[in-house]
């Protein structure tokens, strides 16, 4: 079978157990997830913004069954849950199986 490629947005905006800065630098990992079609064979991070600005570096993309997982690097995670929320626009590219 042949593949397409598509490039898919989506807006990923939750709130977070809003913790102390000390305590949010012990947590090392964080990660949210997507549903995506049953077709997608693979996914590839495009961009992430986050109010307006591209903050693609810190985060790593990766296809989890029929989701994806974006991945927040320790930077991230400690920013989002010193804030208690994440409010982000994400860009991938999906292969579809046909």
């Amino acid at each position: 079978m042949a593949d397409n490629v598509n490039t898919a947005t989506y807006y990923l905006s939750m709130d977070l157990p809003k913790l102390d800065p000390n305590e949010a630098k012990k947590v090392t990992r964080y990660a949210v997830g997507n549903s995506i079609s049953n077709n997608v064979t693979a996914v590839e991070l495009v961009e992430v913004k986050q109010e307006g600005k591209d903050v693609t570096e810190h985060f790593i993309l990766e296809k989890d069954g029929s989701k994806f997982m974006l991945n927040f690097d320790k930077e991230m995670t400690r920013k989002a849950l010193v804030e208690g929320a994440v409010h982000l626009k994400v860009t991938i590219k999906e292969t579809l199986e046909l």
